[in-house]
């Protein structure tokens, strides 16, 4: 009978060892299996002088569609990796996880070996980086991207970047998975730590001064808004707004990220949302800016139904489905901007000059779509230009854009300018025609009168010496007070009429007896009284025509008031104050006060405080007159009996002028 052999310690200790060794064997085949043959990779490491080297070229790759495989998937050996074609990963519209397989050769210097994905709309990129270790197939896991913005794996930068562990185990490949919903096309480039620092200031450099002066432009158009209160700049305004957000979290721009990761790592998931802003403000600024609805219907009616897609795009992302919505953005986004150039170009075509800039403005991005485009399909190369050509295409859109509306206010200030000059000359001619009739029948009387005396001195020519010298005197100067009436009758109508070319030093007490002089005959046959307390030494520096005609404005306004509304005793009281740095005109009457609310609506253009007769013009032409050409204001408001209006007129170099100044 054989003996029992009794396990022994030693024994035991070399069975153990027997198995732990088989466990790193099998460990070591199954990592082996996972990467590949190693021999089928070519290194990629950097030449002599080289801060960089792209990894496309030497990598291999595999797209898994379903978004399934994993680690022990690919270490059955059953992955079909293929090389990569193109200097860049993926295409722009894949969807599934890309797995990428190269072999790394760090930097020999013993520097830091980073690796760059220029993409920021990469949802997971995962490291598998093999690192030294005493079973020598030990892995070391990486995590980046929006997903991982907050686990200080990855390094905090605008794009997802690594930095290879310092046990970096070259003798085997690197695997690394991405993931994203959105464009899944990257470069991979190793950098030197000195490149990597380079690269990114760059970079910073480039993407601060687009935003920053994207900034720049909506603060300025902000100051314009609150000085213009145009609408229009309020539309720029929100486009504006939207196109920043829009761009601090572009995949190939997100500015944002670097300064608060976590915040834009929230945010991604709705990135959709971001354009679609962008899209809608967009819209609306068009369609206000060219008025297509009525300078291009056609257009207009797409304009507004691309405004209801959006809905759709929002829906999908509430629902979680972000890769059906980044492709219907993409979608829209572009059908946007070539239905910008389509109706800029129509409206153009119609007469509207600020379309010019606006046409300009909107072939910016459209250019740079087509740089984007070109540089995937590798017509162009591929760099931080062509790359980001989207956004450099917004930013010229935005600072034209700006320009368009510039022009536009210029342009609509000159046909206004042109306008009022009309109203202006139309103005005087309906004054002066409602007062000819007045006119005409103040010299009526004088004509006669001046007819009687030739008469008379006519008949003195038969009368004796004596008293023909005696009743000659009397006879030629009332004759001569006659026609001095009928001269500065004739002259304050040319005075009216004159043009103010230059400031002059004009006592406005004497432009006030002028307007009132003009008026004079429309109170003919009336009880109409107009009493004056004015200061006759006081003197401005401006133009007295324009004074005058202010004047002649509200006094004559007033008149017709009164008359309309059958006063019994119709007063207007002209008054002259000094009030501070100012020069207080009021005219104030007893017809009742203002009826029309608010009182501010009687200073519009082309409107009369009430029905009935009067110049037809309104108030709003003796506001332009006083804000445009008198540096002053106007204001009206109810008080006791009647309406009185007050002109504010700085006094400047007001004095008194001497005996010898006119």
């Amino acid at each position: 009978m054989r003996p029992r052999k009794v396990p022994s310690a030693a024994g035991g200790h070399l069975r153990c060892g027997f198995w732990a060794r088989r466990l790193v064997l099998w460990l070591g085949v199954g990592v082996l299996a996972m990467t590949g043959s190693v021999a089928a990779l070519e290194p990629v490491g950097p030449s002599a002088g080289q801060s960089s080297v792209p990894l496309a070229g030497t990598a291999e790759v595999y797209l898994d569609v379903g978004g399934t495989l994993d680690l022990a998937a690919i270490g059955a050996g059953r992955v079909p990796f293929g090389p990569q074609r193109g200097a860049s990963f993926g295409t722009l519209l894949t969807r599934g996880t890309l797995w990428i397989r190269a072999l790394i050769k760090p930097w020999p210097d013993g520097g830091s070996t980073y690796l760059l994905l220029n993409n920021g709309s990469l949802e997971s990129v995962t490291l598998y980086a093999p690192v030294r270790g005493q079973d020598g197939a030990a892995l070391r896991i990486l995590r980046g991207g929006w997903q991982y913005a907050t686990t200080g794996a990855q390094e905090r930068f605008v794009s997802p970047v690594f930095r290879l562990p310092a046990d970096y185990d070259d003798a085997r490949p690197l695997l690394i998975a991405v993931r994203s919903p959105y464009l899944l096309q990257f470069r991979v480039t190793l950098l030197t730590e000195a490149a990597w620092q380079r690269t990114g200031m760059e970079l910073l450099l480039f993407l601060g001064l687009g935003l920053g002066s994207l900034v720049a432009i909506l603060l300025y158009n902000l100051l314009l808004y609150a000085a213009i209160g145009d609408r229009h700049y309020l539309y720029y305004l929100l486009y504006a707004v939207t196109l920043v957000l829009y761009l601090g979290v572009d995949p190939y721009v997100g500015l944002a990220r670097f300064v608060a990761p976590g915040t834009v790592g929230a945010l991604m998931p709705y990135f959709p949302v971001f354009p679609l802003l962008m899209l809608a403000a967009m819209i609306n600024f068009s369609r206000a800016f060219l008025a297509s609805r009525q300078s291009a219907p056609r257009h207009d009616r797409l304009l507004r139904a691309l405004l209801v897609a959006p809905l759709s795009v929002i829906l999908m992302v509430v629902m979680g489905y972000r890769w059906e919505a980044a492709r219907v953005t993409y979608v829209l986004l572009h059908t946007l901007i070539l239905l910008q150039v389509t109706v800029g170009f129509v409206v153009l075509r119609s007469g509207f000059r600020p379309a010019r800039f606006y046409l300009l403005a909107v072939s910016a991005p459209l250019i740079g779509v087509l740089v984007f485009s070109m540089q995937i399909q590798g017509l162009l190369p591929r760099n931080d230009l062509t790359v980001r050509a989207l956004f450099i295409g917004f930013i010229l859109e935005a600072l034209l854009l700006s320009f368009a509306l510039g022009n536009r206010t210029w342009l609509l200030r000159q046909a206004r300018e042109a306008s009022e000059r009309l109203l202006l000359e139309h103005s005087r001619f309906l004054s002066v025609g409602q007062m000819l009739s007045g006119v005409l029948h103040q010299l009526k009387r004088p004509v006669i009168h001046a007819g009687n005396r030739l008469m008379t001195l006519e008949a003195l020519l038969e009368r004796p010496a004596a008293e023909r010298e005696a009743a000659l005197p009397g006879a030629v100067a009332e004759l001569r007070r006659t026609v001095g009436f009928m001269a500065r009758t004739i002259e304050d109508v040319y005075r009216f009429y004159g043009q103010d070319q230059d400031r002059v030093s004009y006592r406005p007490a004497e432009q006030i007896e002028l307007a009132v002089t003009l008026l004079t005959p429309m109170a003919v046959g009336s009880a109409l009284r107009i009493e004056r307390a004015l200061l006759p030494d006081l003197v401005l520096h401006g133009y007295p025509h324009a004074f005058a005609h202010v004047l002649l404005i509200v006094i004559e306004n007033a008149a017709v008031i009164l008359r309309e509304r059958a006063v019994t005793d119709p007063l207007i009281r002209i008054e002259m104050a000094v009030a501070g740095d100012e020069l207080w005109t009021t005219v104030a009457d007893n017809a009742g006060g203002i009826r029309v609310q608010p009182i501010a609506r009687l200073f519009d253009l082309i409107t009369r405080p009430d029905r009935g007769s009067g110049i037809g013009i309104g108030l709003g032409l003796a506001r332009r007159l006083v804000e445009t050409k008198l540096d002053g204001r106007i204001s009206a408001r109810n008080r006791d009996q009647g309406a009185e209006f007050t002109i504010r007129l700085p006094l400047g170099a007001a004095g008194n002028l001497g005996a010898d100044q006119p």
